[in-house]
């Protein structure tokens, strides 16, 4: 789930996401590297939160670890 999406953000979805299913795993991949998101993103119920310059060498492992929390 991206952080910057049209018409909602990543963060409302995954609050909307969550009110339907608890456990499914959201992955967050963005951009944003703050605190503040990561944070939001988080307590919105998110599972994990990659940024988008790890991904060639994290993908896989932040996957791994989002399907082991569920």
């Amino acid at each position: 789930m991206d952080i910057d999406m049209p018409g909602m953000t990543g963060i409302e979805a995954v609050t909307k996401v969550r009110s339907i299913n608890k456990e499914i795993p959201i992955l967050m991949l963005t951009v944003f590297d703050d605190n503040q998101h990561v944070f939001d993103a988080i307590c919105a119920g998110a599972s994990g939160y990659l940024l988008k310059k790890h991904i060639s060498t994290k993908l896989f492992s932040a996957i791994e670890e989002c399907l082991v929390l569920k």
